[in-house]
């Protein structure tokens, strides 16, 4: 196991193999830095990624929400095919903006460096990152209906 890793519970995989210990957790975003800027994330705003044990990901910026699916990688993870709400915005507020661009860089097929120290997660993908904090497990999310 890496110093990335969690021993046991969510960070062990049904096979016995090490997943990172992001893997079935819920992580509140609590800080975005961009530029050398580090903008600090109000709990009002509801940012937050979220990680299913069996591959699903979702990331909630004050907007939309994007879902889809992602794959473990060497370092961090790799989002499959996303979806998103199609919620405008016209509004200025800095750290909406922010967190928009900065969840939309976790768009569609992007590779994402992860770390884990504690209970914080950071993120770092196309120049943001993102600095979460665990905020619950995480479920599968249920099958749906008919299949």
């Amino acid at each position: 196991m890496s110093g990335n890793e969690e021993p046991g519970g969510p960070g062990v995989g049904d096979d016995g193999a090490d997943m990172p210990g992001f893997t079935g957790y819920k992580w509140t975003v609590e800080a975005i830095s961009y530029d050398g800027t580090a903008t600090p994330v109000p709990a009002q705003y509801s940012v937050c990624l979220q990680f299913t044990p069996d591959g699903h990901f979702a990331a909630k910026e004050p907007v939309n929400f994007h879902s889809g699916s992602y794959t473990l990688a060497p370092g961090g993870f790799r989002t499959g095919k996303l979806a998103k709400t199609m919620k405008g915005y016209a509004g200025s507020d800095p750290v909406v903006l922010l967190a928009q661009k900065a969840i939309g860089a976790l768009g569609s097929h992007s590779r994402a460096h992860a770390t884990l120290r504690g209970d914080t997660l950071t993120v770092t993908v196309n120049g943001y990152t993102l600095i979460a904090q665990r905020a619950g497990a995480q479920a599968n999310w249920p099958a749906p209906r008919g299949t």
